[in-house]
């Protein structure tokens, strides 16, 4: 039987990171040459049925010539072993290629976030990796200890929630809704690929490099109003979801006035009919996320490319909840109303007009 391993969500840590920058950036990422490496170790307990397994990541970024930024991180896991009677050499087998499937999620998103903030945001995608260097029969000195304590509280639940495992922007980008199903997985990843290489890959470092964004969602004033208060989710999603719905070509939305205080968002979508943002579950906000994001990139966004040397896509525009008028919306694109792609840029229009009237009550 082949040994199979659980990692707790509780019981992973990243354990050692360095960055450093060699000069100070002068281009897109993706001018740079990029190395990565992946190694990975594991280490027995006095316990038979955990192991301690490391991620360590090697990052580096050249002009060609000279160094510009390294990355070096250790992720580690303490890892439970459901059959540990089996083959050690198999176990060992396991351990480094599951191990690394589990947690590459987190350290895509740590990658992500440090290279981020150095100025160079770095995503990590599985036709990257190459092969993985695994280290073979390590067994480090200091990790052989009794974790007997430690085996006492795998499993128990805990109110912590880790910036990688909250629902944000980089969650959407980063397709970790999309992880359980390997199909859906492989044909959205496969459109981001081929979408970064059309607008480039600095559009998909925030929600408003996003040339969907830029050419549409920015003209969608969110409000407040009433949703659930998750601890997994970051605030700025209520405002990306109100822009998605109401910039949906397939949804309805309605404001239903609340004596409470804010508004409701009543809308129908998909499998969604007549439900209200605040009646959503932590999955069911999961799942409306997947699909809007979805509709946004495979369809709205892929008619937005025939327009991606617009001048909307540099033009900075005031923030202010007045509807633009018709005719200035058009001249944005580079477009007026006679023109044959102006039915798509009139759909477009005609939410932003809805969406200003159902909110201007609530505009502050």
């Amino acid at each position: 039987m082949t040994p199979s391993i659980i990692i707790d969500n509780n019981h992973r840590y990243l354990t050692k990171i360095e960055s450093e920058t060699k000069q100070i950036p002068l281009f897109p990422v993706s001018h740079y040459e990029k190395k990565l490496r992946l190694g990975v170790e594991t280490a027995k307990t006095n316990n038979k049925n955990y192991r301690i397994t490391e991620i360590q990541v090697n990052l580096s970024m050249t002009d060609g010539v000279k160094p510009v930024y390294e990355l070096f991180l250790v992720y580690s896991a303490f890892v439970k072993i459901v059959y540990p009677d089996v083959n050690e050499a198999i176990i060992e087998e396991d351990l480094k290629k599951q191990a690394l499937n589990i947690l590459l999620d987190d350290i895509c998103s740590i990658v992500y976030q440090v290279t981020r903030d150095a100025g160079l945001p770095f995503m990590i995608h599985t036709d990257t990796l190459g092969n993985p260097i695994y280290e073979t029969n390590k067994v480090c000195s200091e990790h052989k200890r009794d974790i007997g304590g430690l085996t006492d509280v795998m499993g128990q639940e805990t109110d912590i929630v880790s910036e990688w495992d909250r629902i944000d922007f980089q969650w959407l980008i980063s397709l970790q809704w999309a992880k359980n199903d390997q199909d859906l997985l492989e044909t959205v990843q496969g459109f981001l690929d081929v979408y970064s290489n059309q607008v480039g890959k600095e559009a998909l470092i925030d929600y408003e490099s996003l040339p969907i964004y830029k050419c549409y969602y920015r003209f969608l004033t969110p409000i407040e109003y009433h949703h659930p208060d998750f601890k997994e989710c970051a605030e700025s999603v209520w405002s990306m979801l109100f822009q998605m719905l109401f910039g949906s070509f397939q949804a309805q939305c309605n404001v239903v006035d609340n004596e409470d205080g804010f508004p409701e968002i009543e809308f129908t979508f998909q499998g969604f009919e007549r439900r209200t943002v605040s009646s959503l579950s932590l999955d069911e906000l999961k799942e409306l996320l997947s699909d809007l994001l979805t509709e946004a990139l495979t369809d709205i966004s892929v008619k937005l490319l025939d327009f991606r040397d617009a001048s909307i896509m540099s033009i900075e525009l005031p923030l202010n909840n007045q509807l633009i008028p018709e005719r200035d919306f058009y001249r944005l694109f580079n477009t007026c109303v006679s023109d044959e792609n102006a039915s798509f840029l009139g759909t477009m229009y005609e939410r932003i007009k809805e969406c200003n009237i159902q909110t201007l009550l609530y505009q502050s």
